[in-house]
């Protein structure tokens, strides 16, 4: 009897034996504990560009502050803060009979002063803008402003009212801010043109230039490139009944999108390696 109970023992042991072995050999065909799958992205022809994006502020070129010349008293102040002017217009009586009006076409910005109080010869009694001269200022790290140059085309929106301006840019700076340790550089876009209320100074922009363009070329998403060890990037193909890991060379990236240069010959369809755990309600992925 107790020969027998031995021998079922080491026939149980070898059973579990086997099972844990069947289980090992399974997840490592499964590959680091997950079923292979290949996944289709659509090969497509186009055009791929960089897009840069920056945040900046709009800004009058041409502003003035109006000064008394005079020590006297305001007695009649003939505008409003937003009023649109023109040469000649009449801004401010003073009480000594000086009557100061606008040398320029623009916009009256900040008041500076109330009827009858008392001003000198160099209180400034307003601010008049050009509206129609205007620039956006951008702020660019030093990363990226290698690739912004003078009369580059690019598009600035109005975030008020979602209005898109398509301008150049106009000026860049040589003098870095480097608070916080990345050098940033002052990149302007004209605005030229607008001479409306619609954009005001200090309003928020948004600017968005193309720096890099691949035209009618073969394009991925970018997800579905892989990297060998040196970096090198592929894509996998179904051939000879089989995925095939492809070389391609990359002509530019652009967000989600990569530009091929070689490697994809009439190919529709690219796959990329992914693996699927297993793991869900009721499955943990394990035979035991």
């Amino acid at each position: 009897m107790k020969k027998k109970g031995s021998a079922k023992k080491i026939i149980i042991l070898a059973a579990v034996a086997l099972v844990i072995a069947a289980g090992a050999a399974w997840l490592w065909l499964r590959g680091d504990g997950g079923t292979v799958m290949y996944l289709p992205y659509e090969v497509k022809q186009g055009d791929v560009r960089r897009t840069l994006s920056f945040s900046g502020v709009a800004k009058v070129k041409n502003e003035k502050l109006v000064y008394a010349g005079y020590a006297s008293k305001v007695r009649t102040i003939y505008v409003r803060e937003g009023e649109k002017v023109s040469v000649g217009t009449r801004l401010v009586l003073l009480e000594n009979g000086k009557l100061i009006t606008s040398d320029m076409d623009g916009y009256v910005g900040t008041i500076h002063v109330i009827e009858q109080e008392y001003v000198t010869e160099n209180t400034s009694l307003l601010v008049l803008y050009d509206l129609s001269d205007m620039t956006g200022e951008f702020d660019v790290n030093e990363y990226e402003v290698p690739e912004i140059a003078i009369g580059q085309q690019c598009t600035v929106v109005i975030p008020s009212s979602n209005e898109a301006i398509h301008t150049r840019i106009s000026s860049i700076s040589m003098k870095a801010d480097t608070e916080g340790g990345l050098a940033r550089y002052k990149v302007g876009a004209d605005l030229n043109g607008l001479n409306r209320i619609t954009l005001l100074p200090g309003m928020r922009l948004h600017m968005d230039v193309d720096t890099k363009a691949v035209l009618n070329c073969t394009y991925i998403p970018a997800a579905a490139l892989a990297f060998d060890e040196e970096n090198n990037p592929y894509v996998y193909v179904w051939r000879n009944n089989r995925y095939e890991a492809q070389p391609v060379t990359v002509a530019l990236y652009s967000g989600s999108l990569a530009a091929i240069g070689y490697g994809l010959d009439g190919e529709t369809v690219v796959y990329a390696q992914a693996y699927d755990s297993g793991e869900d309600a009721g499955d943990s992925g394990l035979f035991f």
